[in-house]
């Protein structure tokens, strides 16, 4: 599988929403285990599939009502980024 380079300022910010959303309490346990795993797995350079999956994990996470809007847009934001990188 190729490797997609994101850098190490974007995995660190994507990182960084990843744990926000995987402390939240008001959503869903299993979107919170996911959103926790892929925060400690982002690299600087990443399968193109665990991208995928993150980007996806965000999109998911940009529609949850009970997440914030500024998190629900920052995940939109950053998802659809990802998804571009693909």
């Amino acid at each position: 599988m190729r490797k997609v380079k994101i850098g190490w300022l974007l995995a660190a910010n994507v990182s960084s929403l990843l744990r926000r959303l995987g402390s939240d309490q008001g959503i869903p346990s299993d979107l919170r285990a996911n959103a926790d795993y892929w925060a400690r797995a982002m690299a600087r350079r990443m399968d193109r599939r665990d991208l995928q999956t993150v980007a996806w994990l965000l999109l998911s996470a940009s529609d949850e009502r009970n997440v914030t809007f500024a998190r629900r847009r920052n995940a939109r934001y950053w998802g659809t980024y990802l998804e571009g990188r693909i």
